[in-house]
């Protein structure tokens, strides 16, 4: 009970408090950005996708390339036919993201053994930003 008293006295006293008179306004601010950034157009991503398939007892690779050295990998990502094994994705990332001279890629490597019951299909994704 003696919380909600005093935060009840808190509230008033600081309700009461008087304001001067609104002073000058300040200095103009510099103009923002523009309303539309083309550099960030939906219209420079480019979604790649690659497959590849192996067998029992084989590696594949998948693989996607960004258009040019100038574009930028945003997001990249693997993605298998199958939800659980026996298989590897051995490796798996983006290559050359940061060679001013190559274009970046992302890369999907899996392995299936011998063992399997059947080929696995990996899936290669990214996605690239292009400068204007």
């Amino acid at each position: 009970m003696m919380r909600s008293h005093g935060f009840v006295v808190l509230v008033a006293l600081l309700g009461c408090a008087s304001r001067g008179p609104e002073g000058p306004p300040g200095p103009r601010g510099e103009p923002g950005p523009p309303a539309h950034d083309r550099r960030m157009a939906k219209e420079n991503l480019q979604y790649l996708t690659a497959e590849a398939t192996a067998q029992p007892g084989q590696e594949s690779v998948a693989f996607v390339v960004c258009g040019t050295a100038a574009d930028l990998l945003v997001s990249g990502a693997c993605q298998t036919t199958r939800a659980f094994g026996p298989y590897e994705l051995t490796e798996f990332g983006p290559t050359d993201f940061n060679d001013k001279n190559k274009p970046a890629s992302w890369t999907c490597k899996v392995r299936v053994p011998q063992t399997s019951s059947g080929p696995v299909t990996v899936r290669a994704t990214a996605v690239c930003l292009r400068p204007p």
